[in-house]
């Protein structure tokens, strides 16, 4: 599982202006400045009103290899595991529910999972960039399904939950890698954010995740991007840019980041969510601690959290969000050992209410 973490990050400074009309809508918005840098964030604890330990139903139907995303909705939790090529789909008190396994080269089948996400009505969007297809699994069953094929391989995908739409991200074609597109109702990229040469330093980390959900909120982060987006409807609005002295994009990023002369090169954030008008996130760097933070916009400061402060011993970064609480994973063994009477294999979710 994930190691522990422990430094962080967040940002201050409010000030407004208009984005780039070639790359995004000419809606207005609000532009905040996210600080990066340490030494002008406070550091507090982790106040919290409860954390629950959710143990996921180890059976025979139902073993976890590895968990690579989690989605909360409606009260249920949906787990990928790549490693098995499936979903499993647990109750908010960790009964299994489901399984999505459908493995192979038939219709509404798939070779791999790139990505997935779930839409409003509790619907599975299965991405399968190798096949270049999205099957949608209808709820409640998962058994009925429709699929949309798609002209290039793909990293990453999410559904708006408003408007139903696909948004895909890091599409592979000839010409390099495309950020952002929306996959319209034609099966037609409209492309939205200027494509970007392919990478070849190996390297470069490369970042898992760039959509992040909060409710029908959908933000979006590019690889070695300043920027975060709002997806709205059809528009991809600026409404946070991050600022540090040791921010790194992808056209001067250093040969080699593991031997850099700076302590903490950022890249952008690796997690990013909203919690009752408040931001809770990590940033995606090269420093080994945590990079927990929180932002709150109504007083527009943010502070650098200890997760730990809270009692909880281990911490694997925020894996989804409710309306008011965060969700991390932990190791069945390391919770086991506190409760010889436990059996359970699979990893445990756990729940952490904010106040």
């Amino acid at each position: 599982m994930k190691s522990i973490y422990s430094i962080f990050f967040i940002f201050i400074v409010f000030i407004s202006c208009s984005h780039n009309k070639k790359n995004t809508s000419t809606e207005q918005q609000d532009l905040f400045s996210l600080n990066l840098d340490d030494e002008f964030l406070q550091k507090t604890t982790l106040k919290t009103d409860s954390v629950i330990y959710i143990p996921l139903e180890t059976n025979e139907n139902c073993l976890i290899g590895n968990i690579n995303k989690v989605i909360y909705h409606n009260g249920r939790y949906f787990l990928l595991d790549q490693i098995q090529a499936c979903i499993f789909i647990f109750s908010e008190e960790g009964k299994h529910l489901s399984t999505i396994h459908k493995v192979g080269t038939g219709p509404n089948e798939y070779v791999n999972i790139t990505d997935f996400d779930v839409d409003g009505s509790d619907n599975v969007y299965v991405g399968s960039g190798n096949s270049r297809k999205i099957i949608k699994y209808l709820f409640p069953a998962y058994n009925e399904a429709v699929e949309r094929s798609f002209p290039h391989a793909f990293l990453e995908f999410a559904v708006d939950n408003t408007t139903g739409k696909i948004w895909i991200a890091n599409i592979l074609d000839y010409n390099g890698c495309i950020p952002l597109s929306l996959f319209a109702d034609n099966n037609q990229l409209q492309t939205k954010l200027s494509p970007q040469k392919f990478l070849d330093n190996v390297e470069r980390p490369f970042k898992v995740q760039s959509f992040y959900k909060s409710g029908d909120d959908l933000y979006f982060n590019p690889r070695y991007s300043p920027y975060i987006y709002l997806i709205k409807d059809e528009d991809v609005i600026p409404v946070f840019q991050m600022e540090s002295d040791n921010f790194v994009s992808e056209k001067n990023f250093p040969d080699n980041p593991r031997k850099a002369s700076t302590p903490t090169i950022v890249y952008g954030v690796k997690s990013f969510y909203k919690i009752n008008g408040t931001f809770y996130g990590e940033r995606w760097s090269s420093a080994m601690g945590f990079p927990f933070f929180k932002y709150d916009m109504e007083n527009l400061t943010g502070n650098l959290i200890d997760p730990l402060s809270s009692g909880i011993r281990h911490f694997s970064g925020i894996r989804a969000v409710t309306s008011d609480a965060i969700i991390i994973e932990m190791p069945a063994d390391f919770l086991n050992k506190k409760d010889s009477n436990s059996t359970e294999l699979n990893p445990y979710l756990v729940k952490i209410k904010i106040h």
